[in-house]
């Protein structure tokens, strides 16, 4: 039997986070404010909280004033005198936080986890990964203690300038519906620091100058005099030493905000105000002016090397050790029996908006997210994993990254129990994240994140797929199809991650991005896949992405209009064209494309259940009338 659990409208459990830290004041204990007893669900779980950073259910948020966006890494109660009466915290520098366990196959999971340590402890893969586990039913048997090792990977904030450290450690061979105990740490850390890595550079030619916000001063940089944020190189050098002075000034560690430069090689163009020939000016954001006349000046804009990057060896973090987490309990999987899923897509954390109607906008307010809804499930045997189909948090990167920490610490209360299979959608690509962040979470299903295998059919982040029980899941992200429209290169890149550019220095979508390769490699990976399904052993296949290939919107709705005009994306609705491209025309981004490409596939194979999310309601399709090969079970 299959059982699967659609999870919609939810709630949350409170949530305590012992070891983060506050930012602006040391915390109060909760009891200290008798008011604070309404902010809570649990009582015993306040009076256990004593001063530590915490998720209250009834107030992810303290101030209900603050966007709708607002919910950070948990809060907490300030001291008397202080200049606020609350302070939001973060994850702790030397304690694991954000634990989750990702799903590789019935016998196997990943434990990933964060140390919030500006990427020290990943920088220079000088430390040690180290998961702990034991099995733990009937009960904690120290005779089968196993130390695991792993990797980490270094990931850069998009709208921030922290970096996070990654781990990942994959823990396999596991007995099915076993219950351990695990933990995680980083340990053997030295402290000498490798040196940076190179960034590479983007170069523009024919422009007056790059600028857009202001200058980086690098003062008297190559032992010269300066004019502003322009030196003037030393002489004798050629052209190209000079560009590779300037690009080596620019990566500098001391020059972490110098976002590129501008070079004028010769007096052949209109020059900026008070700069000479020869000199490169240095910026803190990059964009581009166009010249008034001819212009041979170029632009080399610092572009941060794509992650995750698994740690491989060489050089040493800057870090020290960190201490144990807490130890946890879940369940392993299996590969044949009765099969408990819960699927969703769409999830961020939210405090409701649910009545009293009107509403108060006044605490206590309950949250809005469905992690109580799967902790309650996994204890009730309702569901033993989880797959999430795409929009995680809305989105990670907002608040400089602190979002996605709240979201991945409070999902961590259900997710650190139970293994999960995650997808991309449309949310993962804003915020300028391109994906990247999810990514790094996921890292232990793909170390080599390989764009093609050698057989053209191997998994990537984009399209992969897992047998558990009577169940053969196909994750596949179809976010090119959808997030096609003006402007989409500066909003979500269209959709697409860094390993799909096919010409950064394009300003087209159509020559930019591979959507031709991306578009063969995700239809040989499906076809392959769902030919190799034996449904002797899974007769269950479920393919998931993030949008719906069917659905009851209507576009012209006044609702559904004023929420696209004020989506940055405009809804990733991939309406245009509206036909699949004919014999002879190359293929178009789109939803029509999406299912003249996919649809022949759900048929052929029979496959039963084809899940989605991204409309934010409740819809039941079953075998379309014009697919009659379709099965419906």
């Amino acid at each position: 039997m299959l059982r699967l659990s659609i999870i919609g409208f939810g709630f949350v459990h409170d949530t305590v986070l012992p070891h983060h830290v506050p930012k602006d004041c040391p915390c109060a204990a909760w009891g200290s404010n008798a008011s604070s007893a309404t902010l809570w669900s649990d009582a015993a779980t306040r009076a256990g909280a004593a001063s530590s950073c915490a998720m209250p259910a009834n107030a992810l948020t303290p101030d209900l004033a603050l966007p709708i966006y607002s919910p950070s890494d948990g809060w907490c109660l300030c001291d008397a005198g202080a200049d606020s009466w609350y302070t939001w915290c973060g994850p702790p520098p030397a304690h694991p936080s954000q634990l989750n366990l990702l799903l590789l196959n019935a016998s196997a999971v990943s434990v990933n986890f964060v140390t919030a340590d500006g990427g020290a402890r990943a920088a220079g893969c000088g430390c040690t990964v180290a998961a702990e586990l034991r099995e733990a039913a009937p009960a904690v048997d120290p005779a089968t203690r196993q130390i695991r090792d792993g990797f980490s990977t270094l990931y850069r904030d998009s709208t921030s300038s922290r970096a996070l450290s990654y781990h990942h450690v994959a823990m396999a061979g596991l007995a099915e519906r076993t219950r351990y105990e695990y933990r995680v740490r980083v340990a053997n850390c030295s402290s000498a620091r490798p040196p940076p890595p190179q960034p590479t550079w983007k170069r523009t030619v024919g422009i007056k100058w790059c600028s857009g916000g202001g200058n980086f001063i690098v003062g008297d940089a190559f032992g010269q005099g300066v004019d502003g944020s322009c030196p003037l190189l030393p002489a004798g050098l050629s052209s190209a030493e000079k560009v590779a002075l300037c690009k080596a000034v620019c990566a500098a560690p001391n020059a972490s905000a110098c976002a590129g430069f501008t070079w004028y090689p010769s007096s052949g163009h209109n020059l900026q105000q008070n700069v000479t020939v020869g000199e490169c000016c240095f910026r803190l954001v990059t964009s581009y002016k166009p010249p008034s006349n001819t212009s041979d000046a170029e632009c080399y804009e610092k572009v941060r090397a794509p992650g995750p990057v698994p740690c491989s060896g060489g050089g040493a973090a800057p870090a020290t050790d960190t201490a144990w987490s807490e130890w946890l309990g879940f369940q392993s999987l299996y590969s044949s029996g009765v099969t408990r899923a819960a699927i969703y897509a769409d999830m961020g954390v939210f405090v409701s908006e649910a009545p009293p109607a009107p509403p108060t906008r006044a605490l206590p307010a309950p949250a809005r997210h469905n992690v109580g809804n799967l902790v309650d499930d996994l204890h009730a045997g309702l569901i033993d994993f989880a797959v999430h189909s795409g929009d995680h948090a809305y989105e990670f990167e907002v608040n400089g990254g602190t979002r996605g920490d709240g979201y991945m610490d409070g999902y961590s209360a259900f997710l650190a129990h139970a293994p999960w299979a995650p997808g991309w959608g449309n949310h993962e690509y804003l915020e300028e994240d391109r994906g990247n962040r999810l990514a790094n979470i996921t890292a232990g299903i793909f170390p080599e994140r390989v764009r093609r295998g050698a057989d053209g059919n191997a998994a990537t982040r984009m399209f992969y797929s897992v047998d558990v029980g009577l169940m053969h899941l196909l994750h596949l992200d179809l976010s090119p199809y959808w997030c096609r429209f003006s402007g989409c290169i500066g909003v979500d890149t269209c959709g697409f991650p860094d390993e799909w550019v096919a010409d950064a220095s394009s300003n087209d979508p159509g020559t930019r991005y591979d959507f031709a390769g991306y578009r063969a490699a995700v239809l040989a990976f499906a076809r392959a896949d769902l030919a190799a399904v034996d449904r002797t052993k899974t007769p269950w296949v479920v393919m998931t992405a993030h949008f719906p290939m069917y659905e009851t919107y209507d576009e012209a709705h006044p609702r559904n209009v004023a929420h696209e005009r004020s989506e940055p994306d405009g809804g990733a609705r991939g309406a245009e064209p509206r036909a699949a491209a004919g014999p002879g025309v190359a293929p178009v981004p789109s939803k029509a494309q999406a299912i003249a490409d996919f649809e022949p596939l759900l048929a052929e194979f029979a496959v039963d259940i084809y899940f989605a999310g991204h409309d934010h309601n409740c819809a039941l399709f079953a075998q379309p009338p014009d697919v009659p090969a379709c099965i419906a079970r």
